[in-house]
């Protein structure tokens, strides 16, 4: 049972939202499409997790701290016995082990070694389930999940997990049955608990509402929509044709959401709105929608609306 289901990272929205109204810096887009290719690669892995049948409580995504020391857990898996953390590597491309190094092929970049890492987070964990006073087995696992990944030189370690193992570790997995108590229970909520937040806010690349680029922006492609007919925005991207539609309420709403997530301590107003939405739609209509979904706070001309 998925207690704590895999949600897009906030993160990776506020990015995908910076990506299509401004230009990255080479070490901005890296980041990016780290998280993006990250997410990927957990969500595949989530999929997966989806497959057993036997009696789990899952976890995923998870941000600790002990002892000054951060850590954070792709997949938990509670079982009778034991607790499983998953490690995904959303690898693509032929890699190779020399020595302690773990090296792309195609490049000649070094990598983290991910076995290091997944020690490192058996370590921390066992000492995070001591603090607050539970014991059980702790296995680790470090998941390669990308289709097309390939390691010349592979140490012979059990805990890893390669594309073409996948079906039989989730099988493996199965095999771990017993019916859960309420201590078990009780351990995935204490988790829960002492997980932390971490600002979304801190990797993210300056920006200024005045800086980035205006317009309602298709949710399936996040190319730039326009109006199809008087109630109805339609995508504009020509090359390989996004057929998304919606209405102008719908587009509008997530134009709110939007600068409500990008700028938190801005207050919602007609013409910030109207400004954010390309002028596209007119402030008139903007209002209505507005007082339709939100609570409006009146103060003469420089209204503005709260989620009520």
């Amino acid at each position: 049972m998925e207690i704590k289901p895999l949600n897009l990272p906030i993160e990776l929205r506020l990015f995908r939202l910076l990506h299509s109204r401004m230009s990255f810096s080479n070490e901005v887009m890296k980041h990016y499409q780290n998280l993006e290719k990250g997410f990927t690669g957990e969500k595949l892995m989530s999929d997966y997790l989806k497959l057993l049948t036997s009696e789990m409580h899952i976890l995923h995504n998870l941000e600790f701290e002990i002892n000054n020391t951060k850590f954070q857990i792709d997949h938990l898996l509670i079982s009778k016995h034991s607790i499983i953390f998953i490690e995904v590597k959303y690898y693509g491309g032929d890699y190779e082990v020399k020595g302690h190094d773990w090296i792309c092929r195609w490049n000649g970049e070094k990598i983290t070694n991910p076995l290091r890492q997944v020690e490192r987070t058996e370590i921390l964990l066992g000492k995070l389930l001591q603090s607050i006073g539970f014991k059980l087995n702790i296995e680790p696992y470090l998941v390669f999940n990308h289709p097309e990944f390939w390691l010349y030189n592979a140490p012979q370690d059990p805990s890893i997990i390669y594309p073409t193992q996948m079906k039989r570790f989730i099988g493996n997995l199965d095999r771990k049955n017993g019916s859960l108590n309420q201590s078990h229970l009780a351990l995935a909520k204490k988790l829960m608990e002492v997980a932390k937040d971490e600002s979304p806010y801190k990797n993210l690349p300056a920006y200024s509402f005045i800086e980035l680029q205006k317009g309602v922006q298709c949710p399936k492609c996040r190319s730039f929509m326009s109006f199809k007919n008087r109630i109805t925005l339609g995508c504009t991207k020509q090359e390989d044709t996004c057929d998304y539609t919606e209405t102008v309420e719908s587009g509008t709403l997530r134009c709110v959401e939007e600068v409500r997530l990008l700028f938190p301590e801005m207050k919602i107003t007609v013409k910030d709105i109207y400004e954010w939405c390309g002028r596209e739609i007119s402030d008139r209509t903007i209002e209505r929608i507005l007082t339709k979904h939100y609570k409006v706070v009146f103060h003469g001309p420089y209204s503005y609306y709260i989620v009520d």
